[in-house]
């Protein structure tokens, strides 16, 4: 979580994972076809990655009558012989699931998200996010039991 690095100096992030934070990943890149392909040959999509091809989770399988709803659309070396297709397993289907319902859509009380509006025109301008968020869990109007001066 990037909660646990907050007050970490040096931030060492590249000397403890591999790979990238899939805390957020399901906002990131929610195309369940894009995950699949992913895993299946993650360099078709991701130039130069590093991460392995995880061609366990899928079958190769002779076309039925139809191909499957479920086949993925691969092309180039990585194409299936003709009338054969790849199709994930349940463990894929079950793992981009999981990497969907990868999301954060709330704010820590240390590093509050920034306002859609704020993020949109920060966007625009490269400035630094501000946000409005209180500095105390106190919600906005609420009493407060500290006394008057």
């Amino acid at each position: 979580m990037a909660q646990d690095y907050l007050y970490d100096y040096p931030v060492l992030l590249g000397s403890q994972r591999i790979g990238p934070d899939l805390v957020n990943v399901g906002l990131r890149l929610p195309s369940e076809d894009w995950q699949l392909l992913h895993l299946y040959n993650p360099r078709t999509l991701v130039p130069g990655s590093t991460m392995p091809p995880y061609r366990f989770l899928f079958e190769k399988r002779k076309i039925g009558r139809q191909p499957s709803a479920e086949a993925l659309k691969l092309s180039g070396n990585f194409a299936p012989p003709p009338g054969y297709e790849v199709v994930p397993t349940t463990k894929a289907k079950t793992l981009v699931a999981y990497l969907l319902n990868q999301r954060i859509e709330t704010s820590l009380f240390e590093a509050p998200l920034p306002s859609a509006a704020t993020a949109l025109a920060n966007a625009a301008t490269n400035a630094p996010a501000t946000t409005n968020a209180p500095a105390t869990n106190t919600p906005a109007g609420a009493a407060t039991n500290s006394p008057a001066k």
